[in-house]
């Protein structure tokens, strides 16, 4: 098994799981049905379980073509940034609105600024903004609004480092120390001297809910409306601005940015959603596999229901897919992802004072089929200026 392999070293675990992505997406370019526009990226769950303790999911997204673009509402294109890889930060929902003000900026001033998304971050550790959160999927934006501002990546990086947990939050700490570990979930700690440095200033910013999970679940699939694919368009028509949306990401929540759409691209059989049920029926067997081997009853019980839930939503995807028609073959949303590194992108150095760390940027642009939004979307919401 991988855990048997794996070095005891965060950081080189951290590029070991990457490289094995990478040498899996290029086994399966023996498959009949490979297609080289599929490229692996890996999510980790959005919790404090510590590096070591879980490996992520692989998952594919697709990759753009010119013929992907033709006739697309391509305005913000040319204004999105690629991203940083998260890694085990559990931060993509900071990464997705600090590319979604990127690109806001950008498009209105017509000047491209690599925003910081480790501000954003510290912004939520620090509480700031906390009496405007009546729901924190929606409400993150106006934390910015409470300064301002925003810093600069050159002024506040996303990093590697050392810390450990006191009382429940991250604190920094040093090599060797006990209980400290090293990885980029050191973005949580806060650092008040770095977010109090003066900024870029910003206009008020503003969000547009077009749907909200009616029990605020990011982890709920299947409560989408049925126009859903509709009022992300109309809002692109109307204001020319950046759209979040959270989703289920086979079992794991997740946080992206979509900058545009097309009624006309090939959609490529929708891969996320044609494999979602075997990915999450997959994952259920391993978690029942961990129940099996629990020695607390309780805790075997907790695995169990775990695992009940995998399936329940892998099934009722799949389910509403066929009841919907399956894959139409056309249609896809432009979408910035946090989780996908790609060769042709630079290479980003989380820490200057080792070596080894280093990963590609993410891929600046990836495609979702419409029939993502449709079945496992559960917050969509447009980010504007006043």
């Amino acid at each position: 098994m991988l855990e048997n392999i794996m070095p005891k070293e965060p950081f080189l675990k951290f590029i070991l799981l990457l490289i094995f992505t990478v040498l899996s997406t290029h086994l399966h370019a023996q498959e009949s049905d490979f297609n080289p526009r599929l490229i692996s990226g890996l999510k980790y769950a959005n919790t404090d379980t510590q590096y070591e303790d879980r490996f992520p999911l692989e998952t594919k997204a697709l990759l753009p073509d010119q013929n992907s673009f033709n006739g697309g509402y391509n305005h913000l294109l040319k204004h999105v940034l690629p991203s940083i890889f998260q890694a085990n930060a559990g931060s993509c929902l900071f990464m997705s609105h600090t590319s979604a003000l990127e690109v806001l900026y950008s498009y209105s001033f017509g000047k491209q600024i690599d925003f910081s998304e480790r501000y954003l971050m510290n912004l939520s550790t620090a509480g700031i903004g906390d009496n405007r959160m009546s729901n924190w999927r929606t409400d993150t934006v106006y934390r910015v609004n409470e300064t301002g501002q925003m810093l600069q990546h050159h002024q506040y990086p996303f990093t590697m480092g050392w810390y450990k947990l006191v009382n429940g939050s991250k604190v920094a700490a040093t090599e060797g120390e006990p209980g400290a570990w090293y990885s980029v979930k050191f973005n949580w700690v806060l650092d008040n001297n770095r977010i109090n440095q003066p900024g870029i200033r910003m206009p008020r910013l503003e969000r547009e809910i077009l749907f909200e999970d009616q029990e605020q679940n990011q982890w709920n699939v299947g409560q989408a409306p049925e126009d859903i694919v509709k009022r992300l368009k109309d809002a692109f028509q109307k204001r020319k601005a950046p759209i979040v949306v959270i989703y289920n990401h086979t079992g794991f929540w997740h946080a992206v940015n979509v900058v545009g759409y097309n009624d006309n691209a090939d959609s490529a059989g929708c891969p996320f959603v044609s494999t979602y049920k075997e990915k999450m029926d997959n994952r259920a067997e391993q978690i029942r596999e961990e129940a099996r081997a629990a020695t607390d009853p309780k805790e075997r019980r907790r695995l169990e229901r775990k695992a009940d839930g995998f399936n329940s939503r892998g099934k009722e995807v799949h389910d509403n897919f066929m009841r919907d028609g399956g894959c139409r073959g056309k249609g896809v949303f432009y979408v910035r992802d946090s989780i996908y590194p790609v060769e042709s992108q630079p290479l980003y150095d989380y820490d200057p004072t080792r070596q080894g760390e280093e990963v590609h940027l993410n891929a600046p642009i990836i495609l979702r089929e419409y029939e993502w939004l449709e079945q496992v979307a559960n917050h969509a919401y447009q980010i504007y200026f006043e």
